[in-house]
Formats: structure tokens, C-alpha cells, sequence
């Protein structure tokens, strides 16, 4: 299968979008860098998109006994990454004297463990459902029912936030369960049989939405996925770029998209732990100086951080493809 650059480049920016939400302030914790952590927050949409495009092209070329087949490697490969990465988190931030049964598996291996374990959980959902996602998908008035029907919970769920007045029963539900991200499935699935509505290149600044909604309104709740701007502003990013005519060429600047776009899923387990190393180095004389007490120096230091944070992951990436055991850590 030829690879797609413009895959890499929404992995690249995503990972990089995920590496800043998780680490852009721990040096320096300031306004800016909060309102630009809200501009990244189209990067877990762009992986669930991307990895149900890559995913449906994938099981075009099967027939049904190789698809069945291959979502149950897909599955069994993802549990493995996410039990290895678990316990190791488990391990290091466990409180002993706290933990339970109960807490063990509700807490630590149900997407609240570590920043970024919830993204294992809604994969597993997708999945097991993605058979009859494809199906729903198949059938155009339930496609789009479903498109129009998560419009409008997104809607409210927007409305809620910015009025906090968000009901209970919606603040347990949280962001963990799949039917919120099926249109980024759909819209993946779409994309890969050539059936999506066609968008320039140009619309790609669609992805702007999130941080002016986010300087505009100044909304800091804790559904940061479950907003409008996220939806609109992630699709028709993602639409713009995969159907645009970018080629995998030798330049450095290509082959750098696809080294990082094939280590994602690396800098995306072991971030936390990196961000927990580095947090153990005396960091407290930056924060007095330049670099925390003027604008350009808080965005540097934040965009600096995550630069460190994600070669640090790609080098944890070639140490595990050193030790052989790539695809069993990552």
C-alpha cells in the first residue's frame, strides 16, 4: 500500500498537538500557554480519522474472513501496548495504601491511569463495533442520521460547557464512549472509498476555529474533545489535506514527516513518562527569568518543550527497534 504523506503530516501535527496539551507547561504554567493548548485539541480527532482511513483502506483489499482477521490483530496488538504501558504507570504512580480492586481496574486500566490511556479505551470500542460502523456507514440515511444526531450532541454538550450548567449524568459519561467520535470514523471510512465531499487545500485553516473559540470564549471545561469547533474544524482539516495531491518525495522535510508519522504511537505511550523525568530536573530557575515572564518567552519555552519531549520519544523509538521489541512496546 502507497504511503500517504499527507497521513504523516496530520499524525506529526497531532502527535505534536498531543505532546503540547501534555507537556507544553510544565515549566512554564501561563494564559498563552492554555490558550494554545485548546488550538491543539483537534489532534486526538485527527488520530481517530486518520486511523479509521488507514484502517478501511487496509480492509478494502481483504475479503470478509481476512477483515475479521485483521481487526482481531489490530486488537490483540493494542491490548498488548496498552496492558505493557499500563502497568508500567501503574507501577510508578500508584498510592499503595489507596489502592483496591475496585480502584485498579476503574482508575488504572480503564483510561484514567495515565494522560492519553483513554484514547486505548475508545479504540477498543471502535474496533469491536467497527463491523457494524461499516454497516451503518453502507445504509446512506443512517450515515447521515448518525452525522446529524452527534451535530447535535456536540451542540449541547458546547452549550453546556459554556454556560456551566453541564447536567450530572453527562459529567460521569465523559468522552470515553465511541459514538462520539463516529463521524471522524465515518468521515475516515469516506475518505478511503472516495466518497467524501471534496474541499480545497485551502479550507485546511479551518483548524484556526479552536483557538479563536478558545481566546473568544474562554472556555476551560472538561469536555475539551466535545465541542463544535473540535468537530468541524478537525474534519474538514483532515478532508482538505488527504485529498489534497501532497506526494511522498526525498526531500528532508518528507522523509521527516514519515519517520515521526511512523513513531506516533511510541511518543504518544511514553510522553507522560518522559514529561515525569524531566519534571525531576531543578526547573524553578527558569521560572523567574525571561523565559516565564514575557510572552515570547513562555511560547518558546513551551514549543521548546515539546520539541525536547518528542526527539526524546523518537530516540526511546529506536532504542526499542534496537532491543527488538517493536510492535510489542509500540
Amino acid at each position: 500500500m502507497e504511503r500517504s504523506l499527507a497521513a504523516d503530516i496530520i499524525k506529526t501535527l497531532s502527535i505534536f498537538g498531543v505532546v503540547f496539551i501534555h507537556g507544553a507547561s510544565f515549566v512554564c504554567n501561563s494564559e498563552i500557554s492554555s490558550i494554545l493548548t485548546q488550538g491543539f485539541r483537534f489532534c486526538v480527532p485527527c488520530f481517530i480519522l486518520i486511523w479509521a482511513f488507514l484502517l478501511e483502506r487496509s480492509l478494502l483489499k481483504k475479503n470478509k474472513e481476512e477483515q475479521f482477521k485483521h481487526l482481531k490483530s489490530r486488537f490483540i496488538h493494542l491490548f498488548k501496548v496498552f496492558i505493557i504501558w499500563s502497568t508500567l504507570y501503574f507501577l510508578l504512580l500508584v498510592n499503595w495504601k489507596e489502592v483496591t480492586p475496585s480502584k485498579l481496574i476503574t482508575m488504572h486500566f480503564s483510561g484514567y491511569g495515565w494522560a492519553g490511556q483513554y484514547f486505548f479505551i475508545i479504540l477498543f470500542q471502535l474496533i469491536l463495533f467497527y463491523p457494524l460502523i461499516r454497516w451503518l456507514y453502507s445504509i446512506k440515511v443512517l450515515r447521515y442520521a448518525a452525522f446529524i444526531g452527534i451535530l447535535l450532541i456536540y451542540f449541547f454538550y458546547t452549550y453546556f460547557q459554556y454556560n456551566d450548567s453541564m447536567p450530572g449524568i453527562l459529567s460521569k459519561i465523559g468522552e470515553r464512549p465511541f459514538i462520539f467520535w463516529l463521524p471522524y470514523v465515518l468521515t475516515g471510512i469516506a475518505l478511503a472509498r472516495n466518497e467524501a465531499l471534496k474541499l480545497p487545500l485551502w479550507s485546511c485553516i479551518a483548524i484556526f476555529l479552536l483557538p479563536v473559540e478558545a481566546y473568544l470564549l474562554g472556555t476551560h471545561s472538561d469536555f475539551q474533545y466535545l465541542h463544535l469547533s473540535v468537530l468541524i474544524g478537525s474534519i474538514i482539516f483532515c478532508i482538505s489535506l488527504l485529498q489534497s495531491n501532497i506526494t511522498t518525495g526525498k526531500t528532508w522535510l518528507s522523509k521527516s514527516l514519515i519517520y515521526v508519522g511512523s513513531n506516533t504511537m511510541t511518543i504518544f505511550v511514553s510522553n507522560p513518562i518522559i514529561i515525569m523525568g524531566l519534571s525531576l530536573f531543578n526547573i524553578s530557575l527558569l521560572q523567574n527569568t525571561f523565559f516565564c515572564e514575557s510572552l515570547i518567552g513562555k511560547i518558546i519555552t513551551s514549543f521548546t518543550s515539546v520539541i525536547i519531549i518528542m526527539l526524546l520519544g523518537l530516540l526511546l523509538a529506536e532504542i526499542i527497534k534496537k532491543i527488538r521489541l517493536n510492535g510489542t512496546l509500540n
